[in-house]
């Protein structure tokens, strides 16, 4: 029996796309549309809490994915989240995929809203997290960097959008109830329906 590659054991891979060499991890079981993960300001593929990614990648395929200029990845860091999700586009389509999930954490969020604009059949669900709308509320202070009420702002402007809020959590909610948000984000892109 093959050994099965976790966040920890996957070999960190390179991709070239437009003279651009993108590291990433893919590892995971089951069939279906792959989960994309878009990391927080100034992380990388490392930054990503196993207990989330390895959680995920029980049920599906899942990819860790440094954009341009990130960490082990080549190139400018792009100034804008319209760019960022343009490299991530170019990135996903250099895979061979015709769509993906995508999970985007603070900026990575920023990033995974604009992917959904600009690309929108390439994304089947979007999971965001920790992020704000861009009409959203002044930031907060650490550790509630991004205001709770941008959360219902975002979620009045997404069609069929869920919003979970966790008890007693800040920025970084996923990392603080990683079991809950597993459960919870397998429930959302396992339906057939979102809502379903």
């Amino acid at each position: 029996m093959a050994d099965v590659l976790t966040h920890v054991t996957a070999p960190t891979r390179y991709l070239e796309v437009n003279g651009i060499r993108y590291a990433y991890r893919r590892f995971g079981a089951g069939e279906g549309t792959p989960l994309l993960f878009l990391q927080h300001f100034r992380g990388g593929l490392d930054h990503w809490d196993p207990a989330v990614t390895d959680g995920l990648a029980a049920n599906r395929e899942v990819i860790l994915f440094n954009n341009a200029g990130v960490a082990s990845s080549s190139g400018e860091t792009p100034e804008t989240f319209a760019a960022m999700a343009d490299h991530a586009a170019g990135f996903v389509g250099a895979l061979g995929l015709e769509q993906v999930d995508v999970l985007g954490l603070s900026m990575g969020g920023a990033v995974a809203q604009e992917l959904a604009l600009r690309h929108p059949r390439l994304v089947r669900r979007l999971v965001i997290a920790g992020f704000r709308p861009r009409a959203g509320e002044a930031e907060g202070t650490a550790p509630d960097m991004i205001s709770t009420v941008n959360s219902y702002v975002l979620a009045q402007h997404i069609p069929a959008a869920q919003l979970v809020i966790y008890p007693d959590s800040g920025h970084g909610s996923i990392f603080q109830y990683p079991e809950l948000f597993v459960s919870q984000a397998t429930r959302f892109l396992d339906a057939e329906h979102p809502f379903g």
